[in-house]
Order: C-alpha cells, then sequence, then structure tokens
C-alpha cells in the first residue's frame, strides 16, 4: 500500500517538474483567472467587432500568454482555457451570438498560442545566447 501512495506521488511530482501537468489541474484557481480574463477579452473583440472600437485585444493577449510562459504552462493548457471560457460564454446566449463567439474565439486562441510560442522562443533563444 504504502509504495503505491508513493509511486503514485512521484509520478505526479515528475509530471509536474516535467510540465506534463496542465494548469488546470495544478492551479486551478490560477486557470480559472486566466478563463475569466480571456472570457472578457472575448466579449470585448465582439464589442470591437459590433460598434468598431479599439480594445487592443492582440496586446492583451499577447500579456496573457506571457503569464501564461511564466507557469510553464503548453498549448494544452491555451486549448483548455479557450474551451472552458467558450462554453461559459455560449451557454445562455442566442445561436447568432454563440457564432460570434466562436468565430472570434478561433482567431484569438491561435493568436495566444503563436504569442506562447513567441515567449518560448525568445526565452530559448536567451538561454542560448548566454
Amino acid at each position: 500500500m504504502a509504495g503505491a501512495v508513493r509511486r503514485k506521488w512521484q509520478n505526479q511530482y515528475h509530471r509536474i517538474l516535467y510540465g506534463t501537468v496542465s494548469l488546470q489541474d495544478s492551479c486551478p484557481e490560477i486557470f480559472r483567472d486566466h478563463v475569466e480574463n480571456y472570457g472578457r477579452l472575448m466579449d470585448l473583440a465582439l464589442e470591437e467587432q459590433a460598434y468598431k472600437v479599439e480594445h487592443n485585444i492582440s496586446n492583451r493577449l499577447r500579456t496573457q500568454a506571457e503569464k501564461l510562459g511564466l507557469l510553464k504552462a503548453g498549448p494544452r493548457d491555451v486549448v483548455d482555457i479557450h474551451t472552458t471560457a467558450l462554453k461559459e460564454k455560449t451557454k445562455m446566449v442566442n445561436l447568432a451570438k454563440a457564432q460570434a463567439y466562436v468565430a472570434e474565439g478561433r482567431l484569438m486562441v491561435l493568436e495566444m498560442m503563436g504569442y506562447l510560442t513567441s515567449y518560448y522562443r525568445k526565452y530559448y533563444l536567451g538561454l542560448s545566447n548566454m
């Protein structure tokens, strides 16, 4: 029994150490904050489309991606944040608004994934210049 518990703990430790544990599992409060922020950005993106205003969504996505990079988040975490926020946003809205969230979300998730990739590329290049 003790051996099984130890193996389970060691497995969890290695998953955290090597970044294979999702942000949702390892830090649910932080994950929730990112979902809420991403959801607000989705609302602002729809507002930009509807009212032709500028909310600087790209810079906000870049900032969020950099915060995720500091947490050693990966692509799966970005997708988890996106899908959770999208599910919440489309629960109680009409079909047209749900489709608008889906359309904007497709662009946003790709953009944030790109920023996260850029974050890691800069990190890697910085390390290789040492």
